[in-house]
């Protein structure tokens, strides 16, 4: 399964020209910058479903922030390392899964947004927590640290799409007939 996930990441991922962590001497599915990017952009999505933060200019400036922040990394300005490829992917995981989940939170599910600041506040830190939990795993763990971050990458990849499916969804909703609906003809 790992040899078929491998492959799959291998479409979205520099694996060769990019290093990839080996925890416990296995090496994982994606490079470093990918891992944190998947990591990174599922541990959002399930912060933004778990806290509902509240999405104010701010709080979008932020994750705006934090998707231009791989730039000058990943376009090999700054010098960096493992660490910073790893951790400069999670956040910009993290900012490109909030910015994806503004129409899934707003036409999908239609919750109000927004608890009050208390949501954003175990949302800082929860996000804070994975990308510490993340940098750990890599460098201390063992194989079933290296089995988990695999698993844990490929659900990213998961989220993205779903995400990427829940945005579409409402741009196809006056286009298509609703079950049950008759068909009508313009023109």
């Amino acid at each position: 399964m790992i040899d078929l996930l491998r492959e799959l990441f291998g479409q979205v991922c520099g694996q060769g020209s990019h290093p990839a962590w080996t925890p416990g001497g296995t090496p994982l599915i994606c490079c470093q910058r990918c891992l944190g990017l998947y990591v990174g952009g599922l541990a959002a999505w399930a912060l933004h479903l778990c806290w509902k933060p509240r999405l104010s200019r701010d709080f979008l400036a932020v994750h705006g922030a934090l998707i231009l922040l791989l730039a000058p990394f990943g376009w090999h300005w700054l010098p960096e390392n493992p660490w910073l490829r790893t951790l400069t992917g999670f956040l910009c995981g993290a900012g490109i899964a909030t910015f994806l989940w503004l129409v899934p939170a707003t036409k999908v599910w239609r919750h109000p947004q927004l608890t009050p600041a208390k949501g954003s506040r175990k949302y800082a830190f929860g996000l804070g927590a994975a990308s510490v939990g993340l940098l750990l795993a890599v460098q201390y763990g063992g194989t079933a640290a290296a089995w988990a971050l695999n698993w844990l990458a490929a659900a990213g990849l998961v989220a993205f799409g779903a995400l990427a499916i829940l945005n579409i969804m409402p741009l196809t909703a006056g286009v298509l007939p609703r079950p049950g609906q008759p068909k009508t003809r313009t023109g």
